[in-house]
């Protein structure tokens, strides 16, 4: 595949997406916290097992992943990797890229909703009552 700008900012987009559901989403929060509380009673290697694969393998994993900058690192790898499988793959490559620009896609949207998010903000409705969602000091 040749490789133009709008193909690598999407990946990014798409990486940067993944990486901010995984630390900021309450999909995965129950997952982050267990590797947090697996991390602290293993604060090093050294302390989870004398040496076995598995655990080193398992301990810098869990690392990795709650790292933003360093899960990055193997998701563009993945993704680029995924992209570069489905060109491969013949006449259902744009159907199998579809969650790449999903990701992209999303990621976009939510810069945009942080960018202007005073100026777009859609109030919530609950029953009859209108809010726009902005903290009062004072109960109403």
């Amino acid at each position: 595949m040749h490789w133009d700008l709008t193909d690598l900012a999407i990946c990014a987009l798409a990486v940067n997406q993944t990486v901010e559901v995984w630390h900021h989403s309450e999909l995965f929060e129950r997952k982050r916290e267990s590797i947090t509380q697996w991390l602290d009673a293993h604060s090093t290697v050294e302390t989870a097992a004398p040496f076995r694969l598995s655990v080193e393998l398992q301990w810098w994993w869990h690392k990795v992943r709650m790292c933003p900058w360093c899960f990055s690192v193997p998701l563009g790898l993945a993704v680029v990797s995924y992209i570069e499988l489905v060109n491969h793959a013949g006449q259902f490559t744009p159907w199998l890229l579809l969650p790449v620009y999903g990701l992209a896609i999303s990621r976009v949207a939510n810069l945009i909703n942080d960018t202007l998010h005073a100026y777009l903000r859609t109030p919530r409705t609950y029953g009859s009552v209108i809010t726009d969602d902005t903290p009062h000091d004072e109960p109403a």
